[in-house]
């Protein structure tokens, strides 16, 4: 009867508290709220096709980067209430090192998808790449992967991010 119990316990101990660990990572980032877009031309503005098919492509990147990080942390739609902003800042072929498309098509291009994140007076840019000889999901790719760079970083800077919204909360209330 004992041995019984001590493999239940054994069992119970290697296949549901990894798990349990898991959910505590995930949900560790789960109250930071990001706000996600993308700066179209100005209004009135004089665009060629080339700008209206960098901006569709740019809003194309928006809603994928919701999608992949409403897995993980609270997307929302008000940017006043944000702790993280995103801002797509390029998508498609791109020359290593910028994010000016490229007009190339060597191999020098890769594609890819430029962000600019900002939380509170910190700013930094990302990028996320596709392999080169992916074509399922070769779309996506990108986004896949600065995503996991945007992740890591909300999760290396959570408490922060939590104190920023604390003291933002308090200057708030304090104003109104």
């Amino acid at each position: 009867m004992r041995v019984r119990v001590c493999v239940y316990l054994i069992l119970f101990a290697t296949l549901v508290l990894p798990s349990a660990r898991a959910e505590v990572k995930t949900s560790a980032i789960s109250d930071i709220k990001v706000f996600v877009f993308t700066a179209g031309p100005d209004e009135g503005e004089l665009v060629n096709p080339q700008t209206v098919s960098r901006h569709k492509q740019a809003i194309e990147s928006v809603e994928d980067l919701k999608k992949l990080l409403a897995k993980n942390v609270r997307v929302i739609e008000e940017r006043d209430e944000a702790d993280v902003t995103l801002e797509v800042l390029a998508r498609g072929d791109v020359k290593p090192g910028t994010t000016t498309p490229s007009r190339d098509e060597s191999k020098d291009g890769s594609d890819s998808v430029h962000i600019s994140l900002m939380a509170g007076d910190y700013r930094a840019e990302l990028a996320g790449y596709s392999p080169h000889a992916q074509i399922i999901g070769a779309r996506r790719a990108p986004a896949k992967d600065v995503t996991r760079k945007i992740e890591a970083w909300i999760d290396s800077n959570h408490d922060k991010l939590i104190a920023n919204r604390a003291k933002s909360d308090a200057a708030g209330s304090i104003k109104k």
